[in-house]
């Protein structure tokens, strides 16, 4: 008897990523998880992204192409994204980012296996401008010694990140996607600024535990034109 996977629906926020999204389709569509369906949302831009992006629609089946008909800003766009998901599974990844073969994988597994969580992050390594590793985002000792980690609630995560700081990479982070549309709903970048990501993490966790895998899944890009790097400094 065959067991159908949970349907995991990828959704990208695009904005002038003409030099990176190929690199990023290419990391999710040879994923080792096959029951994936790809929505990007291209935030008007202005270079050739929606060239790029309209190919690999024609090109696969389960991508799917959306283009707002004016900049409605970057936290607006992250909500639409909430806002169409659909499936089991939801995430929000990025169009400058890398993902390796098994992250959806490992992600699925685990949301499968630990059903008191509502999302599951994992660690990333960082790439510069030509995709070259530059080493890893910062994790705690402790924490590199173990598999996983999860956070029992919203409290037990707020404490790790007064102590270490926001070890969530946001484009890491996969949801159950009834809770990420019926409870999260919107990215509140009015009120949070540039922490707008963890505020939405802080609220998954009210809704279940949080899972964090210490493995890293993805490559996180950190060059000037990347929406990562210029999210980082802004907030520094």
């Amino acid at each position: 008897m065959i067991v159908q996977q949970p349907l995991a629906c990828i959704c990208i926020p695009n904005y002038n990523n003409e030099n990176t999204i190929r690199e990023t389709l290419d990391s999710i569509v040879n994923q080792t998880y096959k029951n994936i369906i790809i929505k990007i949302f291209d935030n008007a831009s202005t270079d050739g992204s929606m060239q790029i992006l309209s190919e690999y629609e024609s090109r696969y089946s389960n991508i799917y192409v959306f283009q707002n008909e004016s900049n409605i800003g970057g936290e607006a766009n992250f909500t639409k994204c909430i806002e169409n998901m659909e499936g089991e599974y939801g995430a929000v990844y990025h169009a400058d980012d890398i993902y390796l073969p098994s992250m959806v994988e490992e992600e699925v597994g685990f949301l499968q296996a630990h059903r008191e969580c509502s999302a599951v992050a994992t660690h990333a390594s960082e790439i510069n401008s030509q995709s070259q590793i530059t080493g890893e985002r910062f994790l705690p000792d402790e924490f590199k010694k173990l598999a996983y980690i999860i956070f029992d609630d919203e409290v037990a995560l707020l404490k790790a990140t007064l102590k270490n700081g926001n070890i969530i990479t946001c484009p890491s982070v996969m949801a159950r996607t009834e809770i990420y549309k019926d409870k999260i709903q919107h990215w509140n970048g009015a009120d949070f600024k540039t922490s707008a990501d963890l505020d939405v993490w802080l609220r998954l966790a009210c809704f279940g535990k949080f899972g964090f895998l210490t493995q890293p899944l993805m490559n996180y890009r950190l060059s000037e034109a990347s929406y990562s790097y210029n999210l980082a400094r802004i907030r520094t």
